[in-house]
């Protein structure tokens, strides 16, 4: 799976701030799902709680796939960029 992720193809669920192409394996850029994903990893970067990034989220308007932030999604994000980037 890894492998899969490194050359930025789907490996199970479609990651926040990603599309899937037309070819089913290919993932794509979101634009709009980037700018959280993005804030995700600032706020992370400055030491904030999983919680506190939700919150953080939550209250600067950023939307989330799902009825709510949660600190395991948020985690989930950060947990994904990680192995990407590696």
């Amino acid at each position: 799976m890894q492998s899969k992720i490194l050359k930025g193809e789907r490996a199970g669920q479609i990651p926040f701030g990603w599309d899937v192409a037309d070819d089913g394996k290919t993932l794509l850029q979101n634009d709009f799902e980037q700018r959280a994903v993005s804030r995700i990893k600032e706020l992370n970067e400055k030491g904030l709680s999983f919680r506190g990034i939700a919150y953080t989220l939550t209250q600067e308007g950023y939307v989330p796939a799902g009825a709510k932030w949660y600190p395991m999604t948020v985690k989930r994000i950060i947990d994904y960029e990680k192995r990407r980037m590696t």
